[in-house]
């Protein structure tokens, strides 16, 4: 029996954890996975297999059968190998592992990255594991993007699509992140032997990543990165304090393209957003999920909404896990005529410039995003006092640090911030400054690149 890249079948499968498990004469996972192929018993014993299994890629070699299971690529140029970077012709090959492109800050800084590296030493190719997403358009034509289609769950045909893709394009970086794409991207790599494997955390556990199967899996994941990365200090003390290390782990601190936002015409910007002119606008930007506390603020507003009639509520992005549950609450406000909402939008820069003042109450951003545009827009920020929003905000000068964990806790901020609305201004301007100086989108990028060069070199040698 063959696979359909024409290598024979193995007669069986060596399982290190249980000894040997024999298949039937002549069985192959090629001709058994159709039969029943969303079996979660089938598939979670392969993957639990797999990972008892780890450093013995050459047991599984000729095994897995990546032809059979076609990829859907938005670009079709391969790229040719290369093993180090600024030694060899073609240039070195960057493979990122998403679940997706859609809207969000991790997605945003992907997208810096690859529009900022020198094409001429780095090609840029892109797997989601999910779907495509809103950001694909944002990629320049050069970067190649491949959509595997996982389901949800664990999904055994994910391994072996990955699988079939790193063997393909033979990159010299897999740069994963968060915790779903580095599972999937371990259990593929030795299709890719030479590759090195470089993981970012790009924010705080979740609930369920704190403990459990997930908190165990990510440490002993971690055994098989090359580097580990962070996007604040404050994130990467954050993971070793709870005993995930490594011997290359640093922070490469999130940057904001500031030829892109920049300050404008706010008056007019408020005009165009229909929101009065004379109003203070407090904003929101980011996809209604629980994280993100929308709920929390807008509770907020409504307890203040009186002592402050100027006051709007701007929220950007709307749609998520909780945008049913958010558009009741606003519906039944009795300052819904004050509350508005805005669909994502592919150019935020308009609303980021109506804004008075920006609020981030999410407590698990590892550097955020949307803080950074609004200030580099002028907007100064009100966040928690969670991990790296202390690097980003100096707590009266450009902004406000504060405890955020309560609709009062938020309530209380916001009146500190809005009973003064020429502070809010000098904090914009001082935000300006901020960001220029110490969160530029080219040194994110620069960073990055000598990261990948230094990884490359030590793969190939």
């Amino acid at each position: 029996m063959e696979c359909a890249n024409g290598a024979a079948a193995p007669p069986g499968l060596l399982v290190a954890s249980a000894g040997h498990l024999a298949l039937p004469n002549r069985a192959h996972l090629c001709g058994l996975w159709p039969k029943n192929p969303c079996s979660p018993r089938f598939v979670s014993f392969i993957s639990f297999v797999a990972i008892a299994h780890f450093g013995a890629e050459n047991r599984v070699n000729g095994f897995f059968c990546p032809a059979s299971f076609p990829v859907a690529d938005h670009q079709s140029h391969r790229p040719k190998r290369a093993n180090t970077c600024g030694t060899m012709n073609s240039p070195c090959l960057i493979l990122h592992v998403v679940f997706s492109l859609e809207p969000g800050g991790m997605e945003n800084g992907l997208v810096n990255v690859a529009r900022r590296l020198d094409p001429a030493e780095f090609t840029v190719h892109v797997c989601c594991l999910e779907r495509a997403g809103e950001f694909l358009r944002r990629l320049p034509p050069s970067v190649g993007v491949t959509v595997l289609g996982k389901e949800g769950g664990m999904s055994l045909v994910t391994i072996l699509k990955l699988r079939g893709l790193l063997g393909r394009l033979q990159p010299a970086v897999i740069h994963t992140h968060n915790l779903g794409p580095l599972f999937y991207a371990a259990l593929a790599r030795s299709a890719a032997p030479s590759a090195a494997l470089l993981h970012g955390e790009h924010g705080m556990l979740t609930p369920r990543e704190q403990t459990g199967w997930r908190f165990w899996l990510r440490r002993l994941l971690y055994r098989r990165c090359t580097a580990v990365h962070t996007v604040s200090q404050t994130l990467l003390r954050y993971y070793q304090e709870r005993g995930f290390h490594h011997p290359q782990m640093l922070a490469i601190l999130n940057g904001v393209d500031s030829e892109r936002f920049t300050p404008g015409d706010r008056a007019a910007a408020k005009e165009s957003a229909g929101l009065p002119n004379a109003s203070l606008v407090v904003g929101m930007m980011g996809s209604f999920q629980r994280r993100k506390k929308h709920q929390e603020v807008i509770e907020a507003f409504q307890n203040i909404a009186a002592e402050f009639p100027l006051a709007h509520l701007l929220l950007v992005g709307a749609r998520g896990s909780e945008s049913e549950r958010i558009m009741q609450q606003i519906h039944s406000s009795p300052h819904a005529n004050r509350i508005h909402i805005v669909p994502f939008q592919d150019d935020p820069l308009g609303y980021y410039r109506a804004m008075d003042l920006l609020v981030v109450a999410s407590e698990n951003e590892g550097l955020s995003n949307a803080a950074l545009e609004a200030m580099a827009c002028g907007v100064p920020v009100l966040a928690g006092e969670a991990c790296g929003n202390s690097e980003i905000i100096t707590s009266g000068k450009d902004g406000l640090l504060a405890t955020l964990n309560t609709p009062e806790a938020i309530a209380n901020a916001l009146r500190q911030c809005l009973k003064k609305p020429l502070q809010l201004a000098h904090w914009g301007q001082q935000a300006k400054q901020t960001v220029l100086q110490r969160f530029r989108v080219a040194d994110m990028a620069a960073q990055y690149a000598s990261l990948y060069r230094k990884l490359a070199v030590q793969q190939y040698h």
